[in-house]
């Protein structure tokens, strides 16, 4: 039975190959090549013979121009989202936002405590401190560090090392087995933060142990 309606399709038109050379990082699985590693793009023109079964064309290399025209064509699928007060950049690929000081829980379960921090060998919950911190967070890292100040940061504030255990002196957050958000978005801060405050610290990273790295506040809850 023929009910007049039309469903509508989508087919590929175009097609794009990607070349790298050197081996891929065996952590990344889009085989992103390293930086010191050469890539080369095509794109082609899909075409479709009687059968509607796909045939890629011969292309032309890659430009700057295509790029910009399909990432503007992404965009106008992606949904409007209202920004937040705390947000600083919000792009496709990179959300930096910031939190105030606040006293929140610690989940400290360290298997190598610092010297004077032997109390958090075992499961410890307690209130912490923590300043006012800045975040950014990108489809493949996210970066956590402290701010001197409790104040909606500028372009030119001063980042400190942040004095989560889980967090590499870079910033970087170690996630361990930490679930990731699978998305980046507004609407994912919130993942974001739970995995850095609300995620059990099970070891101080490189650069967490130096002397003078704890703040006062902390070494006096703790002091043991």
């Amino acid at each position: 039975m023929e009910t007049g309606v039309h469903r509508k399709t989508s087919a590929p038109r175009i097609g794009a190959l990607l070349y790298r050379g050197g081996r891929p990082r065996p952590s990344d699985p889009y085989g992103v090549p390293r930086q010191d590693a050469a890539a080369f793009a095509s794109i082609h023109a899909v075409e479709h013979d009687e059968d509607g079964c796909p045939t890629i064309a011969a292309g032309v290399p890659l430009s700057r121009a295509h790029l910009r025209q399909w990432t503007e064509a992404l965009g106008r699928t992606a949904s409007p989202e209202l920004l937040l007060g705390n947000i600083l950049v919000a792009h496709a690929d990179m959300l930096a936002w910031w939190t105030p000081a606040q006293v929140r829980p610690g989940y400290f379960a360290l298997s190598s405590p610092p010297v004077g921090f032997r109390v958090l060998s075992e499961r410890t919950i307690v209130p912490v401190p923590y300043p006012a911190h800045l975040f950014v967070a990108t489809w493949s890292s996210l970066g956590v560090y402290a701010l001197p100040m409790d104040e909606r940061p500028t372009a030119d504030a001063a980042l400190h090392h942040s004095p989560i255990p889980n967090v590499f002196a870079d910033g970087r957050l170690c996630w361990g087995d930490i679930a990731r958000p699978k998305t980046l978005g507004i609407a994912t801060i919130t993942d974001f933060e739970r995995a850095v405050f609300d995620s059990w610290s099970t070891h101080p990273n490189p650069g967490q142990g130096l002397p003078g790295r704890a703040p006062l506040k902390w070494r006096g809850i703790w002091s043991a």
